[in-house]
């Protein structure tokens, strides 16, 4: 299990990302590195499915085809949690998506569908679309 954060805040977890894949990791942490976000990155689902649930993040970033959990099987243990409460849930997918396969993903309680490979620029508007303007971390 690969658990990546930084730095810790008082006012919680802004963003957890969880994709059996360490490289995409690697990647969206490298993209996020330099604003004022705190991240976690789990490439294991079933070990990041009760840090969610206890933390409860203000963004969970989710692959959708994964070994252990899937993000369809963690959006119903979120939804039976009631985690929608006060946390978002975009997926993360290789999967070219119809408009009926976005409909019933949405229905499910993804707020955003992020296709992969990761546009740098779209990752990064949704999660303004999300928190606001990104702040840079302070030197």
């Amino acid at each position: 299990m690969l658990d990546k954060e930084w730095p810790m805040m008082e006012q919680g977890i802004d963003l957890v990302i969880v994709d059996d894949d360490p490289i995409i990791g690697k990647i969206l942490l490298g993209m996020l590195s330099e604003f004022d976000l705190t991240v976690h990155f789990y490439d294991d689902s079933i070990e990041a499915l009760p840090k969610i649930l206890a933390d409860r993040p203000k963004l969970v970033v989710l692959d959708y085809n994964m070994p252990g959990l899937d993000g369809h099987q963690l959006i119903i243990k979120f939804s039976e949690s009631l985690i929608f409460q006060s946390t978002s849930v975009f997926l993360l997918t290789a999967e070219v998506l119809n408009e009926s396969d976005k409909i019933k993903l949405m229905t499910l309680g993804f707020e955003k569908i992020i296709p992969k490979p990761i546009d740098r620029e779209h990752f990064l508007a949704l999660l303004e679309g999300h928190f606001g303007e990104l702040k840079i971390k302070a030197a």
